[in-house]
């Protein structure tokens, strides 16, 4: 008995939808199976579509979650037309400069020296740049510069000399040149000279405010402490009962200005010979004034007449000569505890009287008991200067 020939199922009259993001690399082999009456597909398979999301139910609204605001804000993205940036108004500016630092001058004038001085930038108007001593030891010339928009580059020389004061200050002594800049900063003043940059010129009137521009000097000084005296030597003279008859003189000054008192008495004198006034006050406003010492002497014992029997001559030695050096204390460094290198010689002597004294011959009451009646054997003489 033949068997029926079973018919094949038709082909599905519609194409299976593709997948969105995957294309078959062939298409797929049907194959038609007796057994079952059935057909099927063959070959690789065919893998299944990505499922879409689906729509929501229309009528419903739609939800989109908001992003999170961003923690910063971004950069602006460089523009390829960058803005130019403003031109910075020029500065004052001092300049100082010498060949050598510190400067060195000395007080007599044997050296002296100078710097340059000149303007780093243009100024608005007119500028003056003064010179001082920070000590006072210096001198300038000259003592102040005028610089305006057209020398203001152009470096002035100033010449530094040292004061020739009268203060000890030992070999040498620092100071410094200070510099003062002052202007009014007229923008009128510039715009009346037809200058094309008045907005662009330096303004120098708070220039010196805060800060000074200087430069260190060193002074060689020509003063010395000392003591000057009047002579190297002096006479004191005493009479025949030993007292102080004539003084010897000194006259002592000092040889500086000090910086303070000074006090100066004179050392070195024996226990029989003294000064008046015992020592002397010397003042930083009258140290150029010679000062008076008086030196006394008296005869080298304390017996008086110094001579026991009365006479003009004894055995005790008359004349002697003596030494003294001056001694200062001050407050001035230079001149405490200083002594002098030179020394004062001063001569004692004794000034007799012309004749022996006189002897008394005789003496006796009145009758009536109320004088008394003396005989010298002759006229009394006393000794003088």
């Amino acid at each position: 008995t033949s068997l029926p020939t079973p018919q094949p199922t038709p082909l599905p009259t519609q194409q299976p939808t593709p997948l969105p993001s995957m294309t078959p690399t062939h298409s797929p082999t049907v194959t038609y199976d007796p057994t079952s009456g059935t057909s099927k597909p063959t070959g690789p398979p065919t893998p299944s579509p990505t499922p879409r999301p689906s729509s929501p139910p229309s009528g419903l609204p739609i939800h989109i979650p908001s992003s999170p605001a961003p923690s910063q804000i971004p950069s602006p993205l460089p523009s390829s037309h960058p803005t130019p940036s403003p031109t910075p108004l020029p500065q004052p500016g001092l300049l100082l400069s010498a060949s050598s630092i510190p400067l060195l001058v000395s007080e007599d004038g044997q050296l002296h020296t100078a710097f340059n001085v000149a303007l780093e930038t243009e100024p608005l108007s007119v500028v003056t740049v003064s010179f001082v001593s920070r000590f006072g030891g210096l001198a300038f010339e000259p003592a102040s510069v005028d610089f305006d928009y057209t020398n203001y580059g152009a470096a002035v020389a100033v010449g530094v000399f040292g004061v020739d004061d009268f203060v000890d200050q030992g070999f040498s002594h620092d100071d410094a040149v200070l510099a003062f800049v002052t202007s009014v900063d007229s923008l009128e003043e510039c715009i009346q000279a037809d200058r094309p940059v008045c907005g662009q010129a330096a303004k120098y009137a708070n220039f010196s405010k805060g800060f000074q521009t200087s430069i260190n000097a060193e002074i060689i000084d020509d003063d010395m402490a000392g003591f000057e005296f009047s002579s190297r030597s002096v006479n004191a003279t005493y009479d025949n009962f030993g007292d102080p008859l004539k003084s010897g003189i000194l006259w002592i000054r000092l040889t500086s200005q000090p910086k303070g008192n000074v006090v100066v008495r004179l050392d070195g004198l024996g226990p029989f010979t003294n000064t008046t006034p015992p020592s002397l006050m010397i003042t930083p406003e009258n140290w150029m004034n010679p000062e008076r010492f008086a030196i006394k002497a008296s005869a080298p014992t304390k017996s008086r007449p110094f001579c026991g029997n009365g006479k003009r001559f004894c055995p005790i030695v008359t004349s002697r000569m003596e030494s003294v050096v001056t001694l200062g204390l001050s407050s001035d460094a230079y001149y405490n505890g200083l002594g002098s290198d030179i020394s004062v010689s001063v001569n004692v002597t004794i000034v007799r009287d012309a004749t022996d004294p006189p002897v008394v011959v005789s003496s006796s009451l009145s009758n009536v008991l109320n004088s008394l009646e003396i005989q010298f054997n002759m006229a009394i003489q006393f000794a003088t200067s």
